[in-house]
């Protein structure tokens, strides 16, 4: 299945999964953290004093989210995969029923080589029965018929 194919939800699961599973997200995020409370631990800003409960339930927040995400994505990789797989499996069951015709095909040979060589074999002993039947027969030449 191609990418080009799939539904808006699972694009779009794709496109997030690649995203936010890299290391620039990881970065991003974590220096929004400490930022986040260095800005609040300082009494900079005061929008979530600590132990920084707001910021907490913010990233509950985005990891259930991210969760789900990839749930989908892993969805659609599966269901690839296992396309994937069922084509090799076929495949392979074409393939193997090719070798057996080759090889059924080999065996024939086999047995009309085998042919071949008794019929060479009969005729090369029909030939020196034959020489030898003309020898006993053989009319001398001095011999002359009345």
């Amino acid at each position: 299945m191609q990418k080009h194919s799939l539904p808006f939800r699972e694009r779009l699961a794709l496109s997030l999964v690649a995203k936010f599973a890299s290391w620039t997200w990881i970065l991003t995020e974590l220096s929004v953290i400490v930022i986040w409370v260095i800005l609040n631990g300082l009494g900079i800003m005061n929008w979530d004093a600590p132990p920084f409960v707001f910021m907490g339930i913010l990233i509950a927040i985005l990891t259930l989210f991210l969760d789900n995400v990839i749930l989908i994505a892993n969805s659609y990789q599966n269901r690839s995969q296992t396309k994937m797989l069922e084509y090799m499996i076929e495949l392979g069951k074409a393939q193997l029923a090719s070798m057996r015709s080759q090889e059924e095909n080999l065996e024939a040979q086999r047995e009309t080589l085998k042919l071949l060589e008794k019929l060479s074999r009969e005729s090369i002993k029909l030939e020196k029965d034959c020489k030898t039947t003309k020898n006993r027969y053989k009319t001398p030449q001095n011999v002359h018929k009345p």
